[in-house]
């Protein structure tokens, strides 16, 4: 074991005759890399300079020295400041705001401080704590936010005065602060400042700059990647529409020739900003009946008339829908680390995620995706990228034989299947040791209930570690609580047995 950089932790062991790389940026945020990928010099040298080109088209993609001379992207040792906000992604409702905040409460470590916006949870807290033993963490309720406007939640931290001496308390004692967030906003880095100047000391932001970060969010900005990076046959047949008339008229074209198609909010999460059509029923419209029409349906979806739009090809049928999930380091701790591939679980016509698992696709197929994310990667850290990222993607086709693979969409933040990732590293030192399956299980007008009466109905079922090591692990509170829904994740030997753990879990669930 040999130590690369402050706090950078990284070992390199043996399993099944492969070399397996372990970072630990921090206690309780280890990194396994279980797909080993190699990119050539002069593949390298290309996708740095599709870098450079990047960089001089933009010089302020990655610029951080607007926060001060104390504010840097990374991670180091000691303690960090964590917290979940959706509110800067578009289309969010303040219920998705709170919905998911205490799921970050799963990355944090003895010695941490977690902010929420709404309401703490002690039930989870202490579930967090006892049961998986992840430390006594410091949990916050930020004040409320002045008027009757959201107000993202690092704002809120920063106004707060109790939560910022607390903050600054924590961080004397290392001289230093890790700030941990879901997303890397402006409202994210302008707190890192506003936590420097407060308590004169150095802070690590585990995100990448907050341009850069709008930019891997942005589905355009990432089509254009992908081309630039692996060439136009790596994602469906693709537009970018920048008005009524633009976008009415590359739905046309496509409509003439795929029987769907998919017209995306571009820095929408997921499957919100998703419309999907149907070419027949859009094919004999004119031009300006076809730009009402969408625009209509387009509003129904909460979108407020922001262009570019993407629009694409949708792929039907799909073989499979596997994310890889990346870490992606600063450049001198080494390339990025893909940390699994993972079937998504998708629903509906717009795909929208509920759950995943280790996927099933051959050794062929998880090191072809495995190589070309971490080109993607790899073109990412060029650009200033730091931290947590995953990478969506299809097999368009009938069977993985005649299969296409199509990269859609780079979720350049932390998620439901790396907090789950994550935290099984953390549960069972490597995940695949204990295999796990992420469920999001939504239902409508449920009944309210506690969150202590699942952990008391669960007892005989819950993983526990050091004394059972099979079991479900309990991922967020505020779905059981509001009667929408449950987010776990279940351990046993085997994938396959997950699976049908999985399955028996959601039947009783549903049945309660």
């Amino acid at each position: 074991m040999t130590e690369r950089q402050p706090g950078i932790v990284v070992s390199t062991t043996e399993t099944n005759g492969t070399p397996l790389v372990r970072l630990t940026p921090r206690a309780g945020l280890p990194v396994v890399e279980h797909i080993s990928t190699s990119i050539p010099g002069k593949e390298r040298a290309r996708i740095r300079r599709i870098a450079s080109d990047y960089r001089a088209g933009e010089p302020a993609l990655s610029a951080t020295e607007a926060f001060g001379p104390r504010v840097s992207a990374g991670l180091d040792s000691g303690p960090a400041l964590l917290f979940e906000d959706h509110l800067d992604v578009p289309l969010s409702s303040w219920a998705d705001v709170t919905h998911l905040e205490h799921r970050s409460l799963l990355l944090a470590s003895g010695g941490d401080v977690f902010a929420i916006g709404g309401h703490r949870n002690p039930a989870f807290e202490a579930y967090c704590r006892d049961i998986l033993g992840l430390g006594i963490v410091d949990v916050h309720a930020a004040a409320p936010a002045p008027g009757r406007s959201p107000m993202p939640l690092a704002e809120r931290c920063a106004r707060d005065p109790a939560i910022m001496d607390r903050i600054a308390s924590v961080a004397a004692q290392h001289g230093h602060l890790n700030l941990i967030p879901y997303l890397g906003t402006g409202s994210v880095w302008k707190l890192a400042a506003a936590i420097a100047k407060w308590g004169r000391i150095q802070v690590h932001v585990a995100a990448p700059p907050p341009r850069l970060t709008a930019r891997v969010n942005d589905k355009v900005w990432f089509a254009d990647c992908v081309t630039r990076v692996l060439g136009t046959t790596a994602l469906p047949r693709t537009f970018s529409a920048y008005g009524p008339a633009a976008l009415a008229g590359k739905v046309r074209v496509l409509a003439r020739s795929s029987p769907k198609i998919g017209i995306k909010i571009p820095n929408s999460s997921g499957s919100m900003g998703n419309l999907v059509v149907e070419s027949r029923e859009l094919i004999d419209l004119s031009g300006r009946a076809l730009a009402s029409r969408l625009s209509d349906m387009l509003r129904s979806l909460g979108w407020q008339r922001t262009y570019p739009l993407l629009v694409e090809v949708w792929d039907c049928p799909v073989t499979a829908s596997p994310s890889a999930q990346l870490w992606i380091p600063l450049a001198d701790e080494g390339g990025p680390v893909v940390e699994g591939i993972f079937d998504q679980t998708l629903r509906g016509v717009t795909a929208e995620f509920i759950g995943a698992a280790p996927t099933a696709l051959s050794e062929e197929w998880r090191q072809r995706i495995a190589d070309e994310a971490a080109r993607i990667g790899l073109l990412l850290q060029g650009l200033g990228y730091y931290g947590r990222c995953s990478l969506d993607s299809v097999l368009a086709g009938d069977s993985p034989d005649n299969a296409q693979l199509h990269w859609l969409e780079c979720n350049g933040r932390w998620g439901g299947v790396s907090i789950s990732l994550t935290l099984a590293n953390r549960l069972v030192g490597d995940w695949k040791r204990r295999p796990f399956v992420v469920v999001h299980l939504s239902v409508d007008g449920g009944p309210r209930r506690p969150f202590a009466e699942l952990l008391q109905d669960l007892e005989d079922d819950l993983f526990r570690p050091g004394e059972k090591d099979t079991g479900v692990v309990l991922l967020t509170p505020s779905g059981f609580e509001d009667g929408q829904g449950l987010h776990f994740m279940i351990f046993t030997e085997t994938a396959e047995a997950s699976q049908r753990r999985a399955k028996r879990m959601i039947e009783r669930l549903s049945r309660s």
